[in-house]
């Protein structure tokens, strides 16, 4: 009897200690539904921060969350245009097992955040090349990195070259071949070519991983990535050493608008350094090039001009081609006009006319212009 006694007032005790929470975790569930309902409606009329915060409040109310509750939060912050605070409660409703229903009315909620963080990601590159282009290196790098983060794969290119240089951002090469790598495999072909040269200037013996980089990058339209491969064959490096090949990659780049490659193709032809010496197919080379305004061309046919090389020697010839390279930007034309007006060929002797022409080319990166003209001035010119 005694026992009996004891255990109905054990039970009654635990009863009494139990029924506050058992009765606040109703309240609290009642409360829960109240916010989840009042979000729904500030969703519908278009009050998203308030439905936000509605439902923030019923989460916490009821200390989890579920596919219901995640299914609402995506399409708010997709309104709100939260690309990347979406994406990642979409994933989250994902590993949930919702039903087929809610299934089917968030699928296409996760083709717009996908577009929408497409569109954010090449926004922030632009937006980060155009800081660039002002020297605002720190803002750039977190311009990229945004957009690389976004899945943008030029943005991931740029943060690169900002990693491998060192502006705006702590130096950081292995940081960099990262980035590239990961450009490079989301088909950014720039980025592949940029990772082998990396690689190959880290150790020439990583010219064979470079030679894949380079032949992926060429395959796929990229010509800087024919050009350097074409130079591995050329060298022997990562590759058997192969004219041939080197020609044939050399002229694949100059064809498709590679314009450095036109005049180092025509170069081999008209001296013979490597490939049989022809200048008449430098000539062809050259004149395509220069026709279809590779402006290293028109350099090359001012050199054949100039030296009479597959052609009658003509200083004039040479003076219209080395203008037609030096308007359309070549350092290289420029330099060489300037000479024929210090030597007075093909045209009046003029050594301030010389000097512009050098100082052009200077200012262009052309070391030997800068040379010249440094001459020219030490003697009073």
């Amino acid at each position: 009897m005694n026992n009996r006694i004891l255990a109905l007032c054990l039970f009654t005790a635990v009863s009494m200690l139990t029924l506050p929470t058992i009765q606040a975790q109703s309240g609290n569930s009642a409360q829960a539904r109240a916010y989840y309902f009042a979000a729904e409606d500030a969703f519908m009329s278009g009050k998203l921060n308030d439905a936000l915060t509605a439902l923030k409040k019923a989460e916490g109310l009821r200390g989890k969350t579920d596919a219901r509750f995640l299914a609402l939060e995506v399409k708010i912050l997709t309104r709100l245009k939260r690309y990347a605070e979406a994406k990642t409660k979409i994933n989250e409703f994902y590993s949930y097992d919702a039903d087929t229903s809610l299934q089917r009315e968030i699928a296409p909620i996760l083709l717009q955040i996908d577009k929408g963080l497409t569109a954010n990601a090449a926004k922030a590159t632009r937006d980060g090349y155009r800081e660039a282009q002002k020297q605002n290196y720190t803002e750039a790098a977190e311009l990229y990195d945004a957009g690389c983060i976004g899945g943008n794969m030029l943005g991931c290119t740029a943060l690169g070259e900002l990693y491998e240089s060192g502006r705006g951002v702590n130096q950081n090469r292995r940081r960099a071949s990262e980035l590239y790598e990961k450009a490079c495999n989301g088909d950014y072909m720039n980025a592949c070519t940029q990772l082998g040269v990396l690689l190959y200037d880290d150790a020439r013996e990583n010219a064979g991983r470079a030679s894949k980089l380079y032949e992926k990058a060429c395959d796929n339209g990229h010509m800087i990535g024919c050009t350097v491969l074409a130079l591995l064959y050329r060298e022997g490096e990562g590759v058997s050493q192969d004219y041939d090949r080197y020609s044939e990659l050399m002229l694949r780049a100059c064809e498709n608008g590679r314009d450095q490659s036109c005049y180092t193709l025509g170069d081999e032809y008209e001296f013979g350094r490597r490939l049989p010496k022809s200048p008449e197919r430098a000539f062809e080379i050259y004149s395509k090039a220069c026709y279809d305004k590779k402006v290293a061309g028109c350099v090359g046919l001012g050199h054949l001009s100039q030296s009479g090389k597959g052609m009658p020697k003509d200083y004039a010839e040479a003076h219209r081609y080395y203008k037609k390279a030096c308007d359309g930007g070549s350092s290289h034309g420029c330099n060489d006009l300037a000479h024929l007006y210090r030597d007075g060929l093909g045209v009046t002797l003029n050594l301030k006319t010389a000097g512009r022409f050098y100082d052009q080319a200077c200012k262009g990166k052309f070391q030997a212009a800068c040379d010249q003209l440094k001459t020219l001035n030490e003697n009073g010119n």
